[in-house]
């Protein structure tokens, strides 16, 4: 083929210039809950994350310490409400000698420290054993050491059988003094928020059992594990046993925590909140429905009785109703989709309809599905899968 001059100019002249611009990429994620209901939900996974440090020996009015108060609640709660959940117990700071060090609770330790999250069926019997099993280790704490707080809860993140999807998880974290031991602040500087109490201008530091530990408020630190773990579908229910973090400080942090993991806390009456707070309309409860909620979403307690009421509270709060399923948070409720049996749903007053929430949105089954549901057994499960799409 012969180009001539007039050609070859035609063909350059007939050439486009784009101007291209820079996009932003867009990350697309399908999440899928997979599971067969039954007319008895499965139960939920509570992880019991525990705090030994050395200030659970302080004693309490009415005679023991707090870490005896502490037993002696769990020992009930244990073995009257044991086969209510699958459970697993995180002691923290973790022994090491010397002791009373800042060493984390970790999830590698379940071998010689704590108990593995159970991971078996939903038989009350062999759910009660664990139950007691989960006793046992508590019995034997023995309180030393600081509070690191936000390096145990880290550890659950990676924690594979707490992100299975089949079940509602839960890190239930009981403690009795404010976050510390985050080796990232500096308490040379003078520039944090000690939970010490310590002469002026001294550092942010304690030494106990040969090991200097760092006393600095890890409010931050803690904060940002707990709502990582949320991100995973772990919401963390914060329990805080004894008076020293009864001061602005401390409920702030607490505050924060609790707000952090995603669990509210619902109410009939101001009585049912903590001392000084109020009931208020307008909220949801942890299975998404309208409710109303406390101010502060954690829980205090002084004794092993009001522990006890505690915990029984939360047993009430973490089992919900068979037409309820807490999902994922969505980036568009119109990428929702429903597939019962296999066969795709499209939400309606029969089939199902989809709940907003900040902390536990959920998907509701209504009409002749849920009485379909509720006629379900073990041995004849409905197997629902919701699937959402979230973009990043």
């Amino acid at each position: 083929m012969k180009v001539t001059g007039l050609g070859l100019m035609g063909l350059l002249c007939a050439c486009q210039v784009y101007d291209f611009q820079p996009v932003v990429p867009l990350g697309l994620a399908q999440i899928i809950k997979d599971v067969n209901i039954t007319a008895s939900p499965p139960k939920p996974a509570l992880m019991l994350v525990v705090d030994k440090s050395r200030s659970m020996t302080t004693p309490l009015v009415g005679g023991g310490s707090r870490m005896t108060a502490m037993q002696a609640a769990m020992d009930t709660f244990l073995t009257n409400s044991g086969a209510a959940a699958h459970l697993g117990m995180l002691p923290f700071p973790t022994d090491v000698m010397p002791a009373n060090s800042c060493l984390n609770g970790d999830v590698a330790n379940f071998a010689t420290i704590g108990v593995a999250l159970d991971q078996g069926d939903e038989d009350d019997a062999r759910l009660t054993r664990v139950a007691a099993q989960v006793k046992t280790a508590i019995d034997v704490l023995v309180p030393n050491g600081g509070t690191p707080t936000g390096a145990t809860m880290r550890t659950l993140g990676t924690y594979p059988p707490l992100l299975a999807k089949q079940r509602d998880n839960f890190a239930v974290l009981l403690t009795d003094g404010l976050p510390n031991c985050n080796p990232d602040l500096a308490p040379q500087a003078s520039t944090c928020t000690c939970t010490a109490s310590l002469p002026a201008g001294s550092p942010c530091q304690v030494a106990e059992g040969g090991r200097v530990q760092n006393q600095c408020l890890d409010d931050q630190g803690v904060s940002a594990e707990i709502a990582l773990l949320a991100e995973k579908h772990i919401r963390t229910i914060v329990i805080v046993f004894g008076t020293d973090v009864d001061n602005v400080e401390g409920k702030r942090t607490l505050g924060q925590m609790a707000t952090a993991g995603a669990f509210t806390r619902p109410c009939t009456t101001s009585a049912d909140c903590n001392s000084g707070d109020t009931c208020n309309s307008g909220g949801v409860d942890p299975c998404g429905r309208p409710a109303s909620t406390c101010g502060q979403n954690y829980f205090t307690a002084g004794n092993a009785a009001e522990l006890g009421k505690v915990l029984d509270a939360i047993k009430a709060s973490v089992t919900c109703p068979t037409c309820l399923q807490v999902i994922a948070p969505p980036s568009d409720p119109a990428l929702i989709s429903v597939l019962v049996d296999g066969d795709a749903l499209q939400p309606g007053p029969d089939t199902w309809e989809f709940r907003q929430s900040t902390t536990a949105p959920t998907i509701e089954f209504l009409g002749a599905l849920c009485d379909r549901l509720k006629k379900s057994t073990v041995a004849d499960p409905v197997h629902v899968e919701i699937r959402s799409v979230q973009t990043f």
